[in-house]
């Protein structure tokens, strides 16, 4: 992952330079699209799995988080689960923020932000993607 960060830092370099390139920046915006379109998707899932056990169990996803997190539910496989699926959901819509154009420090830390942009770029095995 760190190989990969510095690829992405380097570059911001390029750009902080006032180099431009318009097959980087083609590059880039189908990255970052084929990658709000994904996400996209599988917060789609996520929300529609959420939803049963907010149906099953009758109470949101936010309520039953916070009673969660304080301890106040049992840790059987259906709450665990949801626990996991709530945090997903979250992680997503983050990630959907700062693809969207939300500035990164309302949603996240730079490393955070560099970690997402590093998957979206050259995926899990370090490989770059291009469309």
């Amino acid at each position: 992952m760190e190989a990969t960060l510095e690829r992405i830092r380097s570059l911001e370099q390029i750009y902080v330079e006032g180099y431009e390139d318009s097959f980087l920046d083609n590059a880039l915006q189908k990255i970052i699209s084929h990658q709000l379109a994904k996400d996209q998707a599988d917060l789609r899932v996520l929300q529609q799995d959420l939803t049963e056990l907010e149906r099953q169990y009758g109470i949101s996803s936010e309520e039953f988080y916070e009673r969660f997190q304080a301890g106040q539910m049992s840790d059987e496989a259906d709450f665990m689960e949801w626990n996991a699926l709530y945090k997903m959901s979250a992680k997503l819509r983050t990630r959907l923020g700062i693809l969207q154009g939300q500035r990164a420090s309302q949603v996240l830390s730079i490393c955070q932000v560099l970690d997402i942009i590093a998957d979206a770029i050259f995926g899990e095995e370090g490989w770059l993607i291009l469309f």
